[in-house]
């Protein structure tokens, strides 16, 4: 009998699978596979898998919601962040575009989505977020989930340099573990190194790029700090995936994702506990050089030549929903907040105050009463 974990690793015309089928192909009683992703990038088949269009075909499907339900995996539910963006554009243009502003063309939006992830200064979109994050987890941490810990995920070694060094100035007081393949401090240990002693460590945060992604399990993550181009489905799903599992020292805990408020994001985010068989093809934003503000999966063709350039945001807060389909806007969030500092409550957070609200129309007036009260 063979076991295969993650057998999407495993193509059907790779090394890998190729020695697979020479070893187990003819002697194997019974092979089972398994695997969180059922397909290969480049859409080739995977060894002992009956697939269509590049897709596995399992004969049983065990879903992330199917999970929840059976206390699997944790529920997550996810922090909007909202606010104003600033930046120029190929053209050199400038533009201004808020995350509530509709009707803008693809272009301005990508730009507002480059704006807020790569723009990391006081008062900014991913300062809000980097904030909530790490007060969300001193909450945990007074409550006592003493090793709660989160992941910061960037579009590069230069982007985790500078989150690192405003999380040390504007945040934490001291510099998060860094795991990336360049290093910019010479005390960083290299990046498998940083995993594993952030792993069985008590340091609140780590920083990072592509390493802390699939395979990578860290059970005291509780929240996810979203600054990455990675924009596709499977990228999107890794991620929030590090917050997904299960802790027996904190069962009934849940997971956390921040994210700017792009409407690409959160329709990824609403469809978390969805199956998933078709993706579409690989999206990034490309970050430099003349193809920088194309979107697109790297095919060639016309793109603006110049440079993008993030000028300013402006962070502001924003809504919450979760896994079991509850949520609250960013007027009720704001209330709940407001709420926990004047009655000096301890045991929860705004944005799970908020989401509470959802099951008792008792709380969400005695909330939303505040909004006509002098602060």
């Amino acid at each position: 009998m063979v076991i295969f974990d993650e057998v999407h690793h495993a193509g059907a015309n790779a090394a890998w699978g190729v020695s697979a089928q020479e070893a187990f192909a003819a002697g194997a009683w019974g092979i089972l596979s398994l695997t969180g992703t059922p397909f290969r990038t480049g859409r080739d088949p995977i060894v002992f898998v009956p697939s269509e269009d590049g897709n596995a075909r399992p004969h049983y499907r065990y879903s992330y919601d199917h999970a929840i339900t059976d206390s699997a995996c944790r529920p997550v539910q996810f922090v909007e962040a909202r606010g104003e963006t600033t930046f120029r554009t190929p053209d050199q243009q400038t533009h201004s575009v808020t995350f509530d502003d509709t009707g803008v063309t693809q272009a301005r939006e990508r730009g507002r989505l480059r704006a807020a992830i790569e723009w990391i200064g006081e008062g900014s979109i991913a300062e809000r977020m980097l904030i909530d994050a790490n007060q969300y987890l001193l909450s945990l941490r007074q409550r006592g989930d003493t090793d709660a810990a989160g992941l910061v995920v960037c579009i590069d070694c230069d982007h985790a340099a500078r989150a690192a060094r405003h999380m040390a100035s504007r945040v934490l007081g001291f510099r998060p573990v860094v795991a990336c393949s360049r290093l910019h401090d010479d005390n960083d240990p290299d990046p498998a190194n940083a995993i594993r002693l952030f792993r069985a460590s008590h340091d609140p945060w780590i920083v990072a790029v592509n390493m802390v992604s699939e395979g990578v399990d860290i059970p005291r993550l509780r929240a996810v700090v979203y600054l990455t181009n990675r924009l596709t489905l499977l990228s999107f799903r890794q991620i929030v995936g590090r917050v997904v599992r299960t802790d027996p020292a904190n069962v009934d805990d849940h997971g956390r994702v921040y994210l700017p408020a792009d409407p690409q994001l959160l329709s990824m985010a609403r469809r978390i506990t969805e199956n998933v068989d078709l993706l579409p093809p690989p999206l990034v934003i490309i970050t430099d050089g003349e193809r920088a503000l194309r979107v697109g999966s790297g095919n060639g063709g016309d793109h603006p030549r110049g440079s993008f350039e993030a000028l300013n945001t402006v962070g502001e807060q924003g809504g919450v929903f979760d896994t079991d389909g509850r949520g609250a806007h960013a007027d009720l969030v704001a209330c709940a907040r407001l709420f926990i500092e004047r009655e000096g409550l301890t045991g929860t957070d705004p944005e799970s105050l908020a989401l509470a609200a959802n099951d008792s129309p008792e709380l969400r007036r005695a909330l939303l009463a505040l909004q006509q009260r002098p602060r």
